[in-house]
């Protein structure tokens, strides 16, 4: 999975959050159809990204299975939006737990459009 920041024009000390001593906290919530990520890096604040698996139609299917203690890999980049360019990236290993919930979440959100015909 990937999600990129986009901020305009960072700073150096923002640029340096992404590097890999820095703590990532990721939280998932579903409202109203819609998976929506919280991810705080280093000590920038929280930022949000919604997520709808229909911009994957294989992602629930090609999830694997996970083995007890094992997580989905999450790349985060930071692009630089004044510029284009990206300025960092790391990859992290998600949590078994949240990783086993977030299959879930994206194939319940799969479902229930499917069941309702809105897709």
């Amino acid at each position: 999975m990937n999600i990129t920041v986009y901020l305009d024009s960072p700073t150096e000390s923002e640029i340096k959050e992404f590097e890999s001593n820095s703590s990532v906290k990721i939280s998932s919530l579903v409202l109203e159809e819609v998976l929506f990520f919280s991810i705080k890096i280093g000590e920038m604040p929280w930022m949000d990204a919604p997520y709808d698996p229909y911009h994957n139609e294989n992602l629930a299917e090609n999830l694997q299975a996970l083995a007890k203690n094992e997580g989905y890999e999450l790349t985060i980049s930071l692009m630089d939006s004044s510029r284009g360019l990206i300025l960092g990236s790391r990859n992290i290993a998600l949590p078994h737990l949240f990783s086993v919930d977030l299959k879930d979440k994206i194939s319940q959100l799969k479902a229930s459009r499917t069941k309702s015909g809105t897709v």
